[in-house]
């Protein structure tokens, strides 16, 4: 008996604490969002709560005009859905009006090669889709 609960804590506590996102539907990001936009971070900042602060040098706007150029993430310390960031990649930021975009395992915010090609021209379409229904 004692051999079955190892053999199941075994197998499902990773599950427990691991982070769960669930699937992310491209053309409901681009909806959901007010800004897309592709930058590379030049500069990050560990602030006091244990997040990242990145600031972005916008490349290529997809959608609307951003109010800010940057987002934050957290650190594997402090979350488990946290993903890294690098100063000098590239990024994809999905942003809402007047808050700071966020990076995690689960949020569309992503490195480029997150998507790839394929990827990316999801979100070219979603982009072009949306306009088109909106005019």
């Amino acid at each position: 008996m004692r051999t079955w609960v190892c053999i199941v804590i075994a197998l499902f506590s990773p599950l427990a604490i691991s982070c769960q996102c669930g699937d992310q539907d491209i053309a409901e990001s681009v909806r959901a969002a007010d800004f897309i936009y592709i930058g590379t971070i030049i500069e990050s900042k560990l602030n006091d709560d244990g997040s990242i602060s990145n600031t972005v040098l916008a490349e290529e706007r997809l959608k609307g005009t951003p109010t800010s150029f940057g987002f934050t993430n957290a650190t594997l310390k402090t979350s488990l859905c946290a993903q890294p960031s690098s100063v000098g990649e590239r990024y994809i930021i999905f942003a809402k009006r007047n808050v700071l975009a966020h990076m995690s395992a689960c949020s569309s915010t992503q490195a480029m090669y997150f998507y790839g090609e394929e990827g990316y021209k999801k979100i070219i379409e979603a982009v072009l889709k949306e306009a088109k229904q909106k005019s």
